[in-house]
């Protein structure tokens, strides 16, 4: 992989492949207060162990559909690890993996296609052929619209070079990854289950070192931010703990969970939320940290808004957005890429979050991509 001389990953510049209309693979420009979620299958064929037709549902947060784009990859139909979203560190894109294999046809096998596919603000989705991948690839994370980004998948974590090979830098198997802070994290299932950093920074190499951020049993979905400007670097950690795992707070709950990092370093239990939920993508705006997942059985696009800020959990709990219909399953979900929405924009009055809050989370919305209030060089997602 060719970076700079810092070695940093946002360096690669990924050699796209844009598809145009006639691909049927430009869609309209997405609204900035919409919600995005990949929805496997066409409603019309069962779903099995065979390649499904892959869309991306654009929805508003009332749950009104705004338009479908069928993507140039598919997914494994019964395969539910496939077909996470991830909004990159810059909230300028989306991100996702899929398979070159037309609907009905195998996924598995070495001559199978793994595709890596970006789809930007304005409705464009581009492609790029992975290589050096031959086991199924769960998802992707990324720094930026047309930069750097990472597989993760049950082989591991790989960096994605500027033509598409996949360079592994860690063999543990990962549900998820977040670029956050200029960090690389993951949620892991080792022999202490939980979130970990992957190497220092953003690793390009094999051999990156695993420290555990915080435990958790069965971890999926995560995303973390800078929310208070007297801790050093990322403060706020929210992530997924699947049905059937025993929670980090002992009781044995699945849900959210919210992590606060204090000013001597240590992270603690926040705040825990009982949820159906599968995947998570989330972003800061003046009136709190907006989530959205889709549930664990793939049959709803859940949502939810914390006002907590650093420390607390918010009140309230998710609700349901929209419904996948027979046939189809919702795999992930994502705010849609492109300009923070005012508060006006989603119509929210949130009781309790005042000025300072808004003002402060303004500040890093609008600063260059990758700032923070606390610091201009360093991003949070």
């Amino acid at each position: 992989m060719k970076l700079s001389a810092a070695g940093r990953l946002g360096a690669v510049a990924l050699a796209w492949s844009v598809l145009g209309a006639s691909a049927g693979a430009w869609a309209a420009p997405f609204q900035p207060d919409s919600v995005v979620v990949l929805r496997v299958g066409d409603g019309v064929a069962s779903l099995g162990s065979n390649a499904a037709p892959t869309y991306l549902d654009e929805y508003s947060w009332g749950g009104a559909l705004r338009q479908s784009i069928l993507l140039p990859v598919t997914e494994t139909g019964n395969v539910r690890l496939e077909g996470p979203l991830g909004l990159s560190a810059d909230g300028q894109a989306l991100v996702l993996t899929g398979y070159g294999s037309a609907a009905g046809t195998a996924t598995t096998g070495v001559a199978v296609a793994r595709q890596l596919v970006e789809v930007n603000a304005a409705g464009a989705v581009s492609t790029l052929a992975v290589s050096g991948v031959t086991n199924r690839i769960y998802g992707a994370a990324a720094l930026g619209a047309g930069q750097g980004a990472y597989l993760y998948g049950a082989s591991g974590v790989s960096a994605v070079t500027a033509q598409g090979t996949a360079v592994r830098v860690s063999t543990s198997s990962a549900r998820d990854l977040a670029v956050a802070g200029g960090q690389l994290y993951a949620a892991m299932s080792l022999a202490t289950e939980g979130v970990y950093a992957v190497g220092t920074g953003l690793p390009t190499a094999i051999g990156a070192a695993l420290s555990l951020v915080a435990p958790l049993a069965l971890p999926a979905g995560l995303a973390l931010f800078d929310l208070n400007d007297q801790v050093a670097g990322v403060d706020t950690l929210y992530a997924v703990s699947l049905a059937g795992g025993v929670g980090a707070d002992g009781t044995g709950n699945a849900g959210l969970y919210k992590y606060s990092k204090q000013a001597s370093g240590a992270w603690s239990l926040t705040g825990h939320l009982a949820a159906d939920l599968w995947s998570l993508e989330a972003r800061v705006e003046a009136a709190g940290v907006r989530l959205v997942s889709a549930s664990a059985g793939g049959g709803q696009l859940l949502g939810w808004v914390d006002t907590g800020g650093w420390g607390a959990m918010g009140a309230g709990s998710f609700t349901t957005l929209a419904t996948a219909a027979a046939r189809t399953s919702f795999r992930g979900a994502s705010m849609a890429p492109g300009v923070v929405p005012e508060p006006s924009t989603w119509a929210l009055v949130v009781a309790g979050v005042g000025c300072s809050w808004a003002l402060r989370r303004r500040r890093v919305l609008n600063a260059p991509a990758g700032a923070s209030a606390a610091n201009p060089e360093r991003p949070g997602r």
